[in-house]
């Protein structure tokens, strides 16, 4: 969890999400998260979502493999659309180069510019997305 925190760097890491989460950032500004690994540590529990930012605005999320379990289905059977959620959508989920590899995100590359053709949508009712979500794992 990042609580409260403000220019910081996560790069470079695998996540496992030991209950709930592999990322929760709450009330955390102007931080960027850049090459992770966000993982369930088992495929079979379902987590609520792999990452999960609250009250957060100004983070950058990008080059970042997100996996989910249980094909996205949420806690207690409930669908959910996205393995992440932003409850301010303030939060940017790509660069002008890349976004995130999203493995429930199969949409086609017609353009074959390694930008998959339609936006990754973000949980949260905010209208967060991943504009430029990857065709390959970083």
């Amino acid at each position: 969890m990042i609580l409260n925190s403000s220019q910081c760097v996560l790069m470079d890491n695998d996540l496992l999400a030991a209950h709930s989460f592999s990322l929760m950032m709450n009330g955390s500004n102007n931080n960027q998260v850049i090459h992770n690994t966000f993982s369930p540590s088992d495929p079979m529990n379902a987590v609520f979502f792999t990452i999960n930012l609250v009250g957060c605005h100004g983070n950058e999320l990008v080059r970042n493999i997100v996996q989910c379990s249980k094909n996205c289905t949420g806690v207690y059977g409930i669908i959910r659309t996205s393995a992440a959620f932003d409850d301010t959508g303030l939060n940017s989920w790509n660069d002008t180069k890349d976004g995130n590899y999203w493995i429930d995100w199969v949409q086609p590359d017609l353009g074959l510019d390694g930008i998959l053709d339609q936006p990754y949508p973000i949980g949260g009712g905010h209208g967060a997305m991943d504009y430029r979500p990857l065709v390959q794992q970083p």
